[in-house]
């Protein structure tokens, strides 16, 4: 009987297998892909299809989740608050004066960015409305500062806070803190690993690079952006500490953007709350 069972199941899971290949060959959107060739075996097997929807509900029916909407709305926050741009000021006089000095500053504050948000398409978003049009301003090829933009956009599923991590975390049972202390090491690598071959290409290209910033300019920078560079340590140093939880590093995420945006730089005003909520709600 067992026997018999087993072949049946090697049957429905080829079967599975098949449906999805055809789903994925007809267009059909992966996720779609996933959700109809396994709705279509479970008909076959006879599971009632209100299992799956009370299963659907269960998986998304976490308090932590809410993590995710305040990570993101902390970016928006430092996007118009002027945080985004004081940390791409600081990177700048940090590295600006190497050759193709811009890449490794948008590798530098993408990274920096991962820190506080753990979206990858915020952080792109931010960083890539700033550096794009700056790098053509100087000459570099579009295509490449899109494409360096992108690639270094990835960091932020790597660097802690990661909402991959925050979602794996919560499928898998797994201790969010230990995630993201095991993706710190790993994302600063990829973002050091990123700029050797940005530092030949840009060499090979001969792009620009800029005048090395006095020492004294330096020091004025980093007092500047200070506050924004301590986002990162608050959030993480807080989660890893056990101090707050996760959502809870979320909300703390907005209130320091927040401040930061209406009372370090005043950048921020109540009229773009509308637009960062919006924002927030598609990404």
């Amino acid at each position: 009987m067992e026997y018999g069972k087993g072949i049946e199941r090697t049957k429905m899971d080829i079967l599975l297998l098949i449906l999805f290949l055809v789903f994925l060959t007809m267009g059909i959107p992966i996720v779609f892909a996933i959700g109809l060739s396994s709705v279509i075996i479970l008909i076959l097997e006879g599971i009632p299809l209100l299992l799956v929807i009370q299963r659907l509900f269960t998986g998304s029916d976490s308090f932590i989740l809410t993590a995710v909407p305040f990570f993101i709305l902390a970016g928006a926050l430092m996007g118009l608050g002027g945080i985004t741009s004081k940390l791409v000021e600081f990177a700048q006089c940090l590295v600006g004066h190497v050759t193709g000095g811009l890449s490794f500053v948008t590798i530098i504050a993408e990274m920096i960015l991962s820190g506080i948000t753990g979206s990858s398409t915020a952080d792109t978003a931010a960083i890539g409305s700033i550096m794009i049009p700056a790098m053509e301003k100087e000459g570099y090829e579009t295509r490449y500062s899109c494409a360096l933009t992108a690639a270094a956009g990835t960091l932020g599923i790597i660097i802690p806070p990661s909402i991959p991590m925050v979602l794996y975390g919560i499928i898998a049972n797994e201790s969010i803190g230990r995630l993201f202390l095991a993706g710190f090491i790993p994302g600063v690598m990829l973002g050091v690993g990123m700029m050797v071959p940005a530092y030949f290409i840009c060499k090979k290209r001969n792009y620009p690079k800029r005048a090395r910033v006095p020492f004294r300019e330096f020091l004025k920078s980093l007092k500047t952006s200070s506050f924004a560079l301590s986002m990162p340590v608050v959030i993480i140093g807080g989660m890893v500490a056990g101090v707050v939880t996760p959502t809870e590093a979320g909300v703390l995420a907005v209130l320091y953007a927040a401040v930061g945006g209406f009372f370090v730089y005043r950048e921020l005003r109540i009229s773009h709350l509308p637009q960062m909520f919006r924002e927030t709600v598609v990404i």
